[in-house]
Parts: structure tokens; sequence; C-alpha cells
């Protein structure tokens, strides 16, 4: 499979509590990143990053 250009970027904001999502996955370089911003106007705020390693990949086509 060419991964060459095999990188996606998700990304979206929900209004009613103020958060922010990020989702890169990288089949180039088998790996995902995550990272939110939660609740960005109020006290309890939580920041989050994630990484991990994809193992394997497996395409489906239809």
């Amino acid at each position: 499979m060419n991964n060459l250009y095999k990188i996606y970027l998700v990304h979206w904001f929900k209004c009613e509590s103020t958060s922010l999502v990020s989702v890169v996955i990288n089949f180039k370089d088998d790996f995902i990143d995550s990272s939110a911003f939660l609740n960005s106007d109020k006290e309890n705020e939580t920041v989050i990053f994630h990484h991990a390693t994809i193992q394997k990949q497996y395409l489906v086509e239809e």
C-alpha cells in the first residue's frame, strides 16, 4: 500500500461546552496523535494529549 500522502486531520469544536478536539492520523509514519481542550471557559478545564503507534494497517476497498 502506498501511504505517501495518507495523513488525516480531524478537528471539531463544541460550542455548548467550549471544547476543542483534534486528531491526526498518520498512516505514512504509523502514528495517531490527539489533543483536547475541554471546558475552556469553566473552572474544570482540562487539556489532554495522547500519542499512539499504529501496529498494523489493513486496506479494505469496496
